[in-house]
C-alpha cells in the first residue's frame, strides 16, 4: 500500500479549502440580500428580485370579546415584494 506524504495531504487539503471558498463568494454574490439592522437579520433572495422594496407596517391580532372582536396583539411586519409584485 503506498503511503501519503503529509504535504500531499496538506496541498489537496488547501486545494479543497480553496474550491469551497471560491464557491461561497460566487453564490453571495449572486444572490441579492435584504438586511434589517433594526430587527438584526438578513434575508438571501434570487438574484431575479433585484430591486425588490420594502414595506414596513404593522400587524393586528384580534380576540372575540363581549361586544365582537377587540384588537388584542400588533407588531412589526415586513413584506418584502418581488420587483414585477403589482
Amino acid at each position: 500500500m503506498r503511503t501519503v506524504s503529509k504535504r500531499a495531504l496538506l496541498s489537496a487539503l488547501c486545494v479543497v479549502v480553496i474550491a469551497a471558498v471560491v464557491l461561497v463568494v460566487i453564490v453571495t454574490f449572486d444572490k441579492t440580500q435584504y438586511r434589517n439592522a433594526q430587527y438584526g437579520f438578513y434575508v438571501s433572495l434570487p438574484s431575479t428580485w433585484k430591486g425588490y422594496s420594502v414595506i414596513d407596517q404593522t400587524w393586528t391580532g384580534y380576540t372575540n370579546g363581549p361586544n365582537g372582536q377587540v384588537a388584542s396583539e400588533h407588531g412589526p411586519e415586513i413584506l418584502i415584494r418581488h420587483p414585477a409584485w403589482t
